[in-house]
């Protein structure tokens, strides 16, 4: 029996030579070998599962869009491109985001300022409200819109109905008449933007600081403070504000109080704009109140 298997390997060995040495035909076609039927792995029980983890959120850039009048412009700073309270705000929400320290959501923060010297709520519903909506639907992860707007619509018709006479019947009627169509107007506004903005974006809206004192016309601050803050059952412009904002999901920020503080505002015959100081105190009252919800987006 071993000489039997002794000679069929010499055999078998032979023909693997012969094989080896043989040139193939060229117009001879091979068939592929024939399927080696698989053996399925013993089954084990004690592999573990491979762990996976939850992918990390990805870094991208936000929008910071911003609408409103000369202040959000960033005009009494001295370089309102840089020093105006939406740029000072944009600086100080990218440092909580983290971009400071390298790719992080949320970065970078790029700022859309649609603001305009001397926009009022029509203009601004005109001219700026179209392409903040545009901008809502097309800019990337739009976290805050914030709307400065409203002190143009009062400060021209009052000055000019009651600089001369206060107490003349004409004054209360331009105060009433001014402020009726502020609010009006400034519900239209928020009441678009509220439509627009995505689930997560925050809607902020700024409450009138007092520049008088620091002015020419620093007599009419008992008139002012009626203008912003109302009397009796009368509201202000603050009050439509805050009720229009409180209506429409929108949070607000006050500022009055942050710039009631010597070297707030430009003064003399500018009666309407805050200094640089007062840009970066404007900025940080708005980071105290968006902060939160603008980080954790």
């Amino acid at each position: 029996m071993s000489a039997l298997r002794r000679i069929a390997g010499t055999l078998c060995a032979g023909l693997l030579l012969c094989a080896c040495s043989s040139t193939p035909d060229p117009q001879r076609s091979v068939a592929p070998p024939a399927a080696t039927p698989s053996v399925p792995a013993p089954a084990t029980s004690s592999a573990a599962p491979v762990p996976t983890s939850a992918a990390p959120p990805i870094p991208g850039p936000s929008t910071y869009l911003a609408l409103g009048d000369s202040v959000a412009a960033g005009v009494g700073a001295a370089t309102p491109g840089s020093g105006g309270y939406v740029a000072l705000l944009a600086g100080l929400l990218s440092q909580r985001l983290g971009c400071d320290a390298g790719p992080a959501p949320g970065c970078p923060l790029q700022v859309r300022n649609l603001a305009e010297s001397g926009a009022t709520t029509t203009t601004l519903s005109r001219r700026q409200l179209p392409r903040a909506l545009e901008l809502l639907r097309t800019a990337p992860d739009v976290r805050l819109v914030t709307v400065t707007v409203g002190g143009n619509d009062v400060f021209e018709p009052v000055v000019r109905a009651c600089a001369r006479a206060p107490q003349d019947p004409s004054c209360a009627a331009a105060v009433t008449s001014s402020l009726r169509q502020v609010d009006s107007r400034i519900d239209e506004v928020l009441r678009a933007l509220a439509a627009a903005v995505r689930p997560g974006t925050t809607l902020a809206v700024m409450a009138y600081y007092d520049p008088i004192p620091a002015c020419r016309l620093a007599p009419l601050s008992r008139l002012t403070d009626r203008v912003l803050e109302g009397a009796g059952s009368d509201p202000g412009l603050n009050d439509v504000l805050r009720a229009r904002s409180t209506q429409h999901g929108a949070l607000v920020v006050e500022t009055r109080a942050r710039l009631a503080v010597p070297g707030s505002f430009v003064g003399n015959d500018d009666c309407l704009h805050p200094s640089g100081a007062g840009h970066a105190r404007i900025a940080a009252a708005f980071l105290d109140v968006v902060a939160s919800p603008v980080s954790r987006r």
